[in-house]
């Protein structure tokens, strides 16, 4: 499994925690509306691209489909900032915890 961080120049960084369905959980550190990558051992690469409420108190991640061209929306998942891990509807399942969210300096 690799992963990659985010990148951008958004004002927001976010620090999220993937639970990948292969059973590792990497933690995402990046910037909110920018993408990040995860591949799995079978070769299957998907995307992340968080988006944080206008409040900061929620966190919508999208999921696509890296593979597919063009790429393909999963789903998309709601994640409370501090909360709980929340999985996804999608197939394969992901599960999405915000550590945190910071506005920039």
């Amino acid at each position: 499994m690799a992963a990659t961080a985010f990148a951008g120049t958004a004002k927001r960084t976010i620090v999220l925690e993937v639970q990948l369905p292969t059973g590792g959980s990497p933690q995402l550190k990046g910037i909110e509306g920018e993408m990040a990558t995860a591949t799995l051992p079978d070769g299957r690469k998907f995307g992340f691209v968080p988006a944080v409420s206008q409040d900061a108190e929620t966190v919508v991640v999208k999921v696509f489909d890296l593979l597919s061209t063009p790429h393909r929306q999963m789903g998309s998942t709601e994640v409370t900032v501090g909360g709980d891990s929340v999985q996804s509807e999608t197939d394969p399942k992901f599960g999405f915890r915000v550590v945190r969210v910071t506005s920039a300096q």
